[in-house]
């Protein structure tokens, strides 16, 4: 199934202004951040010592893959890695903020090298099925609700809101995850399946293929007092930055959610699994079954 694959963060910034997905320049420009060879021999042990703790699918596609890996340290980029525009896979352990290539552990740089590893894989050749879409919407209303529901009184009072705020996130997750189009086909079957009069009830005049606009509608029609920097801050403190591509990108979603499945690591955090186990799985399973 083709995915949308997003050019720029909205959510995530730097120094220099918003963050990129794919490296937008010429894979030589990343020389100056280069590691040595010495060094990328001793992470590549390093990696290959933590997946004999516990190996696993995905592991062996990490692992097959390490010597087309590129490593930099670059402090300008937030994220712990990346794509160039031929799709090679990199690897930043600025975010790591070690000192010393030696203050570096098993856990870590393994899960750097399995995050930018199965990234690249993923837009590259695209392996999910139809089905991610439900499984992402409903993992995305969940994390919605569990952070932001209380305190909006959609668990009490406003939980007639509810269908409303997933009906807002299935079109979201169409248009600015999977990069589908939304046609008024879709949104009366989305409306019939959820109870929604979206003609009576919502204001749907906004850019859905938009992180920020999507979490302007929620909060313009009343369901979730949210901004983009609200909704940001919540997301670091839970999750950290890292995070913060899960709700913007497919590839990056997947990817962050395999990679913080590796125990021990301090990048990813698993915390999006404790908040529904069972959706957690779904998607695990529709990030690592279809690798080959």
């Amino acid at each position: 199934m083709k995915v949308r694959v997003k050019e720029d963060f909205e959510l995530v910034y730097h120094k220099t202004g918003k963050t990129f997905n794919i490296y937008p320049f010429k894979e030589n420009n990343l020389r100056p951040y280069m590691l040595n060879k010495d060094d990328i021999t001793y992470l590549q042990v390093l990696a290959k010592t933590q997946y004999r703790i516990k190996s696993t699918t995905f592991g062996e596609k990490v692992i097959d893959n390490l010597n087309k890996v590129i490593i930099v340290n670059y402090e300008d980029y937030p994220l712990p890695g990346f794509v160039t525009k031929n799709n090679i896979p990199v690897v930043n352990i600025s975010p790591l903020g070690a000192s010393l290539i030696s203050d570096i552990i098993p856990a870590d740089i393994y899960a750097l090298y399995t995050y930018s590893v199965l990234l690249s894989y993923y837009i590259k050749y695209m392996p999910f099925p139809k089905e991610i879409e439900e499984q992402i919407g409903l993992f995305y209303t969940t994390i919605f609700i569990s952070l932001f529901g209380k305190k909006s009184g959609l668990l009490s009072a406003y939980r007639h809101l509810i269908p409303n705020l997933r009906f807002i996130i299935n079109l979201y997750v169409r248009k600015g995850i999977l990069g589908d189009d939304i046609n008024e086909r879709f949104l009366k079957k989305l409306g019939s399946f959820l109870g929604v009069d979206y003609n009576k009830d919502l204001n749907l005049d906004y850019n859905f293929s938009s992180t920020i606009e999507f979490l302007k509608c929620i909060k313009d029609n009343n369901i979730l007092s949210i901004s983009d920097n609200s909704f940001s801050r919540v997301i670091i403190n839970f999750g950290g930055v890292t995070s913060l591509p899960i709700f913007e990108d497919c590839s990056r979603l997947f990817s962050t959610l395999i990679a913080g499945s590796i125990y021990g690591n301090h990048v990813f955090s698993n915390y999006w699994k404790k908040r529904n186990r069972d959706i957690y799985e779904k998607m695990f399973y529709y990030g690592t079954n279809f690798l080959k």
